[in-house]
């Protein structure tokens, strides 16, 4: 990205004091070559902590031939909406059981939670809770993992699958709640450190 000097502007190809030049003069050109042509690469800007950038960029001449580029900023004010979308997607991104990465879209935890009921049924109707073909279908019932891996679960596992899947959900909108129930809502609320602090706070795991 190069300005012309003498505009200000972004080069966009166009003569520059009577002459055309290739596109490529960023690369092959030293700062000096550049500004002797009446071009310079400007200094990008640095958004302030807090703040975010409003319009277009603007490009002022600094000291010599530098050339700074400038945006209007405006403060970053953080929704309920936002912590929402961060809370869903935490929930989204997988929960770990027994040592395993599990998926936990919402199709997952309604087969999750399909499959506790099916695993409570199956042990009030008398099988054992350490049986893996709690199903009768003469193999053991698996849980497919987010590797790939297929994991086998009796039925007392799969009551604990659907508890830690619960709890994980709940975890998350506890969190949210008490990050929301700030005022202003910190800048950093979808920050890892954040919502840990706020587990160990709440006393929640997942």
């Amino acid at each position: 990205m190069l300005v012309v000097l003498d505009s200000l502007k972004l080069w966009r190809g166009e003569v520059v004091r009577g002459l055309r030049h290739s596109a490529n003069i960023e690369q092959l050109w030293t700062d000096a070559q550049l500004a002797s042509a009446g071009f310079a690469k400007p200094t990008t800007f640095v958004v302030p902590e807090g703040k975010r950038t409003v319009g277009l960029p603007r490009y002022l001449r600094g000291n010599g031939s530098t050339v700074v580029e400038v945006y209007d900023v405006e403060d970053v004010v953080v929704t309920p909406d936002m912590v929402d979308a961060e809370r869903d997607h935490r929930i989204e991104a997988g929960f770990i059981f027994q040592g395993v990465l599990y998926q936990s879209r919402q199709q997952d935890r309604e087969n999750i939670s399909g499959a506790s009921i099916a695993a409570l049924m199956a042990i009030q109707g008398g099988v054992d809770p350490t049986e893996l073909d709690w199903q009768g279908t003469g193999s053991p019932f698996v849980w497919l993992a987010a590797d790939n891996s297929l994991n086998p679960m009796s039925a007392g596992t799969v009551l604990q699958f659907g508890q830690a899947a619960m709890a994980h959900k709940q975890a998350h909108i506890f969190v949210a709640r008490s990050i929301k129930d700030q005022s202003p809502i910190p800048l950093d609320y979808a920050s890892d450190a954040r919502w840990s602090a706020a587990m160990v706070a709440l006393g929640v795991r997942v």
